[in-house]
């Protein structure tokens, strides 16, 4: 009886665990894709040095874009 019990406690305990370690792994996961999902924008390259700049915070003037206001009136 003393053996039988042992395993029913060990078993009980790894299933524990193992939901657990699902559980924490899906969340893992939804966070990981939350942060993709916002770290992914998109860019534009600035007419006078080509360094790329996300879109919401180019600046664009006859269809070119700029990274600065001082690249934005050099080119002008």
């Amino acid at each position: 009886m003393g053996l039988t019990r042992l395993l029913m406690i060990i078993a009980i305990v790894w299933v524990v665990w193992f939901i657990y370690r699902r559980v924490k792994q899906g969340k893992h996961v939804l966070k990981r894709n939350k942060v993709k999902k916002h770290a992914i924008s998109n860019v534009k390259q600035c007419s006078v040095c080509g360094v790329h700049v996300p879109e919401n915070e180019v600046l664009e003037s006859n269809g070119r874009f700029y990274c600065s206001q001082k690249h934005l009136k050099s080119d002008v």
